[in-house]
């Protein structure tokens, strides 16, 4: 199964470098990282191309971060896309632990994301909150 990781970016040039870090050091073996900056006006794009030829990179009009996606989404070429804001991260091991649970009839699998500050230190919650407790609600 190959991995396609969208990023979407509009002027995030702080977070935008480690956003693609995270993305490029998920653990599998076939993956390509897609970014796609929607008109920034800060200096993002210099960020983004200090990753040339590592990631696919495309600086496109302003359309918003629907647009982005769905722009980045007809570049991919995985079978699992992950959609990813310039401001978030991915976890190593997050592919090999969605490997565990696909399976033909899988659309969609979600996950807990930790909240982090923009340091990167993580602030001890996640979301979506689940109860903590099993029930049958």
């Amino acid at each position: 199964m190959k991995l396609s990781v969208i990023i979407a970016n509009y002027n995030y040039r702080d977070f935008v470098g480690v956003a693609i870090e995270s993305a490029l050091a998920v653990d599998w073996p076939d993956k390509e990282v897609i970014v796609v900056d929607d008109a920034s006006t800060d200096d993002s794009r210099s960020i983004i191309e200090e990753f040339r030829g590592r990631i696919s990179a495309y600086f496109r009009p302003k359309s918003n971060q629907l647009g982005t996606h769905i722009f980045g989404f007809e570049q991919s070429t995985g079978e699992i896309i992950i959609f990813l804001d310039s401001d978030d991260l991915l976890e190593p091991e997050v592919m090999r632990e969605v490997a565990t649970v696909w399976r033909p009839g899988v659309s969609k699998v979600q996950y807990r994301m930790n909240l982090i500050n923009a340091t990167g230190t993580q602030l001890g919650s996640a979301i979506p909150e689940f109860p903590t407790e099993d029930g049958p609600e």
